[in-house]
């Protein structure tokens, strides 16, 4: 991992695991001059939104990096929390073959809780930045998609299984029986 960070002219003097957010690994790094760096490694095999295998997802993630880079740099979108460019202009390094890291400047804040109401002033600081975002030229790293489901075969395999018990974790059973009921009254 230090040696990773060298690209970004990232000299840590301490590393320290985060466990926070979803699907990936995070890191905080202290650097010499008492600067700190939010760091992120995603696991390759697991990002099967970007379609499948490695080559898919380190692609696609990829351009996801150096989409939120543009709209911020570019785009002078602030509130885009972007990775940083390596010297020689990557937002994305791999990190062995199964992995890719990618740096960001660490941000001080409280994260909210999923389903937490939002005040009426908060909202409309949420409205008014999805509102720059939609107004904001596509960076040409942001990828045009289409109305398709990535994991379709897997969803098409869950309804064809609606019959059986689902183990797929502790709400896996009811998700189930939502489903498989139809009005969404279970």
């Amino acid at each position: 991992m230090r040696r990773a960070l060298c690209a970004w002219d990232v000299d840590a003097v301490s590393l320290a695991y985060a466990p926070v957010g979803f699907g990936d690994y995070h890191w905080t790094a202290l650097d010499a001059r008492g600067w700190r760096w939010f760091v992120t490694v995603a696991d390759l095999t697991r990002k099967v939104q970007y379609g499948a295998g490695v080559a898919d997802a380190w692609d696609g993630l990829g351009r996801a990096m150096d989409t939120a880079f543009d709209l911020r740099n570019h785009g002078k979108l602030d509130f885009v929390v972007a990775p940083l460019r390596t010297a020689a202009g990557e937002t994305l390094r791999r990190l062995g073959s199964r992995y890719a890291v990618s740096v960001f400047p660490f941000v001080d804040g409280a994260p909210g809780d999923f389903g937490q109401a939002l005040s009426s002033d908060e909202r409309g600081l949420v409205l008014d930045m999805l509102a720059a975002l939609h107004r904001a030229a596509p960076p040409a790293s942001a990828p045009a998609l289409l109305p398709d489901l990535s994991t379709r075969a897997t969803l098409e395999t869950g309804l064809d299984e609606l019959g059986r018990p689902w183990h797929g974790g502790p709400f896996a059973e009811r998700a189930r029986a939502l489903v498989s009921d139809g009005d969404g009254k279970s």
